[in-house]
C-alpha cells in the first residue's frame, strides 16, 4: 500500500473511512456525470435470522445494515405477519458467510432457520349447516341447535344474493 494525493480516470485505488455503499461514484462538483447502475440479480435463497440473546440486538442490526451497504445482493426484510427477520442472498453459502462474519466480527450467536409460510384458507362455495349438539353428563346437560350457511365474500365486499354480479 502506498499513499497518493490524487488519482485519475481509470486508476484503481482505495479510500478508508468513507461512509458509502457499493456502486457509488465520487466526482468533482463541477462534473455532472451519471453512472449506470449495477445489475443486481434477484436473491435465490432466504433464511430467518435472529440473535440468541436480546442484548445483542443493537450489534445485530448494525451488522445487517453494514452488510447490506457492502453487498447489494444481500437483502434484509422483516415479514410483518410472522415478525421474522429474513435475509436473502445468492445461495446458502453466501448467507452462511454473513452469519459467520456476524459471529466473528460482532461476537453475536445466531438462531438461523427457514422462513415460515403463512397458509390461508378461504371459503370456496356456499355451504349450509344444521348441527344439533346434545351432551348429557349429569345435571341439566347441554343442548344447542345451529342452522345457517357460510359463503365467500365477493371482491366488492358484498355477500351472496346482495352482490351485484352484472358486468
Amino acid at each position: 500500500m502506498e499513499d497518493i494525493s490524487e488519482a485519475g480516470a481509470g486508476d484503481i485505488f482505495a479510500l478508508f473511512g468513507v461512509d458509502c455503499a457499493s456502486g457509488e461514484s465520487f466526482c468533482d462538483q463541477s462534473v455532472n456525470y451519471s453512472m449506470m447502475p449495477m445489475h443486481v440479480p434477484e436473491p435465490v435463497m432466504s433464511l430467518t435470522i435472529k440473535p440468541k440473546k436480546n442484548e445483542q440486538l443493537d450489534g445485530f442490526l448494525k451488522a445487517l445494515n453494514r452488510f447490506q451497504r457492502e453487498d447489494p445482493t444481500f437483502q434484509v426484510k422483516v415479514n410483518e405477519e410472522s415478525e421474522e427477520i429474513i435475509v436473502s442472498g445468492m445461495g446458502e453459502l453466501h448467507l452462511f458467510v454473513y452469519c459467520e462474519r456476524m459471529k466473528r466480527e460482532y461476537d453475536i450467536d445466531l438462531v438461523v432457520g427457514n422462513p415460515t409460510v403463512n397458509y390461508r384458507e378461504t371459503i370456496g362455495a356456499k355451504a349450509k349447516f344444521n348441527y344439533l349438539h346434545k351432551k348429557q353428563s349429569g345435571g341439566a346437560g347441554q343442548y344447542a341447535k345451529v342452522i345457517g350457511y357460510v359463503e365467500p365474500i365477493n371482491e366488492g365486499g358484498l355477500v351472496g344474493e346482495d352482490a351485484d354480479l352484472s358486468c
